[in-house]
């Protein structure tokens, strides 16, 4: 009987089956693997036998999709801080939709249908960030950082990113309706770093 195919490369091969470009990053590392991608996210490919190339000469390579029109944007929410950023956007926005999510080492990754979604770092609010356009990729299941894995915790169909993210993501300030939040929800979001002009903010009611 053949032996099981490594658990990463199965994984690799059916991201690619979906038609995300896949590339291997460092054992137990985020960044990708040099020595296998000498152009990083350029060298990214769906094609099954360069995967399968990848993860015969590296079987411990995390896996990594390239966020673009292909595959998905994401909002990695980092940590403690990032989770109480996006409650308080969730406050003044409602919240996120029903959509593939992965738990992090530090968070979670929310999946939104491709939109060309800017990479941004704490553009959101504190501990958000974003990354769609072809500019950036995420590490993805079963990666294991620091000992701790990667994992899917909602497997969903991709919803349309929110108007509030892509506002914010943008730089565009998104504005709540006047008078849908109390100025409680107001000083939770400015206490959470959340990138909300005070003069388009809504009013108490």
């Amino acid at each position: 009987m053949a032996a099981p195919e490594p658990e990463r490369l199965v994984a690799a091969l059916d991201y690619a089956a979906h038609g995300w470009r896949v590339l291997p990053l460092k054992p137990d590392g985020k960044e990708p693997l040099g020595r296998l991608v000498r152009h990083g996210l350029r060298d990214a490919s769906n094609d099954p036998g360069q995967i399968r190339a990848w993860w015969t000469a590296e079987p411990d390579a995390n896996v990594g999709v390239v966020c673009d029109s292909s595959s998905f944007d994401v909002l990695d929410v980092d940590g403690a801080e990032g989770a109480r950023t996006l409650t308080a956007l969730e406050t003044l926005h409602g919240p996120l939709p029903e959509t593939r999510e992965h738990s992090t080492p530090r968070g979670r990754h929310v999946f939104f249908r491709p939109s060309g979604l800017p990479c941004t770092t704490g553009r959101l609010g504190q501990g958000l960030d974003t990354k769609g356009g072809g500019r950036g990729y995420v590490v993805m299941p079963p990666s294991v950082v620091n000992g701790k894995r990667y994992t899917i915790t909602k497997d969903s169909e991709l919803a349309a990113v929110p108007d509030a993210i892509v506002d914010g993501a943008s730089g565009a300030l998104a504005s709540a309706p006047v008078g849908a939040r109390n100025s409680t929800a107001n000083r939770e979001a400015f206490g959470a770093g959340l990138n909300i002009d005070p003069a388009t903010a809504p009013e108490a009611e």
